[in-house]
């Protein structure tokens, strides 16, 4: 058993050690369950239910979702994921409290993106540090764009 135990451990290091720079999904190396807790689209969710390794269903305590697969779009709970999370989740409930007619479904599909590629690089520190500037920068400029808006001499926002 303790020889199983090592082999596993060896072959998630390899793993880990492989998949650091690729776009494959960090997740995908994570056995998720049922019932366990994840962060999903940058906010915590509960994983409900599960179809061959497959996450098809989350909730987060005000919405419930259902795909295909949302494996893709979870993590696990760890302080550097978190960090992440709180990030993203701040500049785009900042953007959407703000300018509400904006197109935030794209905007929402932009910010999940790039909270995935910055989940995956959490251990790169370098490359962490210019996801979260591309963060910022965005939130800018889109703030800017929509500021700008303007017909007739007149804001379109406020």
């Amino acid at each position: 058993m303790e020889n199983s135990e090592s082999s596993t451990q060896n072959t998630v290091e390899t793993q880990n050690a492989r998949n650091k720079n690729s776009t494959k999904p960090t997740s995908a190396l994570y056995a998720f369950r049922e019932g366990e807790w994840v962060f999903w689209e940058f906010r915590l969710a509960l994983i409900d239910k599960m179809e061959a390794g497959r996450i098809i269903q989350v909730s987060t305590g005000h919405i419930e979702a259902s795909s295909s697969d949302f494996t893709d779009r979870c993590f696990p709970l760890e302080k550097k994921i978190k960090q992440i999370s709180d990030s993203f989740d701040y500049y785009s409930s900042t953007l959407h409290r703000e300018f509400r007619a904006i197109n935030f479904p794209y905007i929402h599909q932009w910010f999940v993106k790039k909270w995935v590629e910055a989940c995956r690089c959490r251990d790169d520190d370098e490359t962490l540090k210019l996801r979260l500037e591309e963060l910022r920068e965005f939130y800018q400029k889109t703030r800017e764009a929509v500021m700008a808006a303007r017909v007739g001499g007149v804001n379109i926002f406020r």
